[in-house]
């Protein structure tokens, strides 16, 4: 029953939220998923609060238990063991000899010459997201009576991250590599969490994983098909000639400019230092708004790690200035290393089609805050939200150290 009742939310929210805003930019498809994930994780919750507890999920009766040594599977674990791989294979099967399962991949592939030769792209896109939406149940039912204690934050962006970087280990392509690669990073976070406590090792391993990764695939295909496509803004009419040769319309963008500097230079002479440290922040975010107005509303990249670059510059700048006092110094030092972050972030996912710009900006987002900003030991003022990433970092390390113990 849970796996209907899945597969159907799946379709519900294809028709309902996605297929609408087909002809809207993609950004507007990404912000929707993720508001119906959020909304059906709270709606879950109003109609069984007792569904983040797994110790009273029910396990499935009909599997063994048995002993590995001093380790007891369980019959969840067994189910892992023995299921997954049956519904992987099945799937592989689905998707590469019947007849629905090739129309997926042809409608994914090129939904117009699809459509021409008689696929219709929008069911095949139902169906696609009717076996997600089981999936996740299956995934669901299995892992719940795994876990202790279950919050809404779980099925964040840590969960998506690990969903993901098992489909890059896999080229997006390939099932039994995903699955294999699914395994492995299982493991190996378990290793890092029993030997390891230390917050963050994780995220720094599934983000090392994804570079690597992307480093060792083959680039396949150009781009240009998919340049601008997340981009969500229309390039400027010019300016006609006659208007263009009038003395204030040359000079409108400088002399505003050169005002707005003035306001920013003579304002902290008649505020508080607290509303200066205010305004800071909201220039902060601005210029962090306006990098991704560039990126992905003009260059058509979709990036999820801007707020983590902006960290790494901010960190690099209170470094340098606490240090030798040089406050222009340390503003030069936080850009080159920022940029040459985003460098780094950038160029392994560049190489290959698809989101995995996005992929590698969602791991450095993860990593920076629990581990990279925590071992800096940034004692920034506790107003700015470097400060906050470094004390959640640390409370977040301190929180895995005694759980583990």
């Amino acid at each position: 029953m849970d796996l209907l009742v899945s597969a159907a939310t799946g379709p519900a929210a294809e028709t309902g939220i996605v297929r609408p805003l087909r002809n809207a930019p993609r950004l507007m498809s990404v912000c929707a998923t993720l508001g119906v994930g959020q909304f059906l994780v709270i709606f879950a919750l109003v109609i069984n609060s007792t569904a983040s507890a797994g110790s009273l999920y029910p396990q499935p009766s009909f599997l063994p238990v048995f002993n590995i040594g001093a380790l007891r599977v369980t019959q969840a674990y067994s189910g892992m063991l023995i299921l997954s791989p049956i519904v992987v294979i099945a799937l592989a099967i689905f998707l590469k000899r019947s007849r629905f399962g090739l129309g997926i991949r042809a409608a994914a592939a090129n939904p117009e010459a699809a459509r021409m030769s008689g696929i219709f792209a929008s069911r095949m896109s139902t169906l696609a997201w009717a076996i997600a939406g089981a999936l996740s149940a299956m995934t669901a039912i299995l892992t719940a009576p795994t876990q202790g204690f279950t919050s809404g934050d779980s099925f964040g962006p840590e969960l998506l991250l690990r969903a993901m970087t098992a489909a890059v280990v896999g080229r997006m392509q390939s099932l039994p590599m995903a699955l294999a690669g699914g395994v492995s990073l299982g493991i190996l976070e378990q290793i890092l969490l029993w030997n390891y406590p230390e917050s963050g090792l994780v995220e720094v391993m599934l983000f090392a994983v994804i570079l690597l990764a992307l480093l060792f695939q083959r680039q396949r295909g150009g781009r240009d098909e998919e340049k601008g496509s997340w981009a969500s803004v229309q390039g400027l009419r010019p300016i006609p000639q006659r208007l263009q040769e009038l003395w204030m319309v040359r000079a409108l963008g400088p002399m505003s400019a050169a005002c707005g500097v003035a306001v920013l230079a003579v304002l902290p002479l008649f505020i508080s230092n607290a509303v200066s440290v205010d305004f800071t922040q909201f220039l902060a975010y601005s210029i962090v708004g306006f990098s991704i107005c560039v990126l992905t509303g003009l260059a058509g990249q979709l990036t999820l790690g801007q707020f983590a670059v902006a960290a790494v510059g901010a960190v690099v700048s209170y470094k340098v200035s606490a240090r030798i006092g040089d406050f222009p110094l340390a503003l030069l030092y936080a850009g080159l290393a920022a940029g040459l972050v985003s460098v780094l972030i950038g160029l392994p996912a560049l190489r290959i089609r698809g989101l995995m710009l996005t992929l590698t900006t969602l791991g450095f987002a993860l990593a920076t805050p629990t581990w990279l900003l925590a071992r800096t030991g940034c004692s920034v003022p506790a107003t700015t939200p470097v400060s906050r990433s470094c004390s959640a970092g640390r409370s977040t390390r301190a929180t895995s150290t005694t759980t583990s113990r």
